[in-house]
């Protein structure tokens, strides 16, 4: 391994203690356990032990996944296990090879391009909410499972249903992460434009805020495409997935659904209202200023979150993005349908 690669296994491991169990290394550990893998260690011999345990991980979930087929009695739900077995496979084989080296570059970039970014911005508590209520989620379908199907070991059935969502963690790690780091750029450029400083050095606070905007917006962008994904994949599951006698199961991962589609629009709405109010921040500072070259590099500024801020609303403007709207009625047909079900 490099001397780049150790330094971005240093940056996961500088994360407080107390914080711990809502940190990106606790998701990365919750991921490796349900057969994720990520480089947890620099030695080879830990390496090798942990791509063993993933493998078979990832052996036991298709396997268990391919015994399901007798008990599925309808094309639909055929072809819905097929869809799990190759997202299974899909999902190992990538954690295998990518090592989830990606997420500790944006992590390790993430640390050197902001001054002010603290360890707390590092972390996560709603990441760690959704975990908590897919595991004890999972274990009560776990017992349906085990109930209605009679499949041993049970143990197996909510690891590799866990594994699904946890794929989709970082979607909502990085949207959280780019929410603080709006709060923290926010704050810097306030700190810089109120302080009585000379004309030329307000002049280059705003240049050094467009480029870390900048930065933070390329990253939304990445985190909203991969969001569209995940939508197309929960649609796909939650039409085909329902059926009467797993009602508990199917009211279950619509919550979840519901946690990890919505979660991000969310984080992205919260994170807009911070960037409102850095346009009228900016605005304010516009009139006050009277030198020419610092109120062209404000208006430089403000045209180019006007121009590229993305439009992301929750409550304002109906209707929002449409991936966002057909997920919604999505889920609410899935519930439908398996509440009529249930009745008749």
């Amino acid at each position: 391994m490099s001397a780049n690669d150790n330094s971005k296994l240093i940056l996961i491991a500088q994360i407080p203690k107390d914080l711990f169990f809502a940190s990106i290394k606790f998701m990365l550990l919750c991921r490796f356990f349900c057969g994720l893998y990520y480089e947890m260690s620099s030695s080879r011999v830990v390496q090798l032990l942990g791509q063993l345990y993933c493998v078979s991980m990832l052996f036991m979930r298709v396997t268990l996944l391919i015994s399901l087929l007798p008990f599925m009695n309808l094309i639909p739900l055929y072809l819905f296990i097929f869809i799990l077995i190759v997202l299974s496979v899909t999902v190992s084989v990538a954690s295998l090879l990518s090592k989830d080296i990606y997420f500790m570059e944006y992590l390790s970039d993430l640390e050197g391009h902001a001054a002010n970014v603290t360890q707390k911005t590092l972390t996560s508590f709603i990441p760690f909410i959704i975990t908590l209520t897919i595991i004890f989620g999972n274990v009560l379908i776990s017992h349906t499972f085990s109930i209605n199907m009679v499949i041993k070991p049970t143990i197996i059935i909510p690891v590799s249903m866990f594994t699904f969502y946890a794929y989709f963690y970082p979607v909502i790690v990085m949207l959280h992460i780019h929410y603080n780091e709006i709060k923290e750029l926010q704050h810097k450029l306030r700190v810089n434009l109120n302080e009585d400083l000379i004309e030329d050095e307000k002049i280059n606070a705003i240049p050094s805020f467009l480029n870390e905007y900048r930065f933070l917006f390329s990253v939304g962008v990445l985190s909203q495409s991969a969001r569209m994904l995940c939508t197309i994949y929960y649609y796909l599951s939650e039409e085909l997935g329902i059926e009467v006698r797993f009602l508990l199961n199917g009211f279950f991962d619509v919550i979840m659904s519901i946690g990890i589609t919505f979660m991000p629009v969310m984080l992205l709405e919260m994170s807009m209202h911070i960037t409102n109010d850095i346009q009228r921040m900016l605005s304010r500072h516009l009139l006050q200023y009277k030198g020419p070259r610092l109120r062209e590099a404000i208006y430089d500024s403000l045209d180019y979150i006007e121009i590229h801020g993305m439009k992301v609303t929750l409550w304002a403007h109906f209707p929002m993005d449409l991936s966002f709207f057909f997920s919604f009625v999505s889920l609410v047909t899935a519930y439908a349908i398996a509440v009529l079900q249930f009745k008749y």
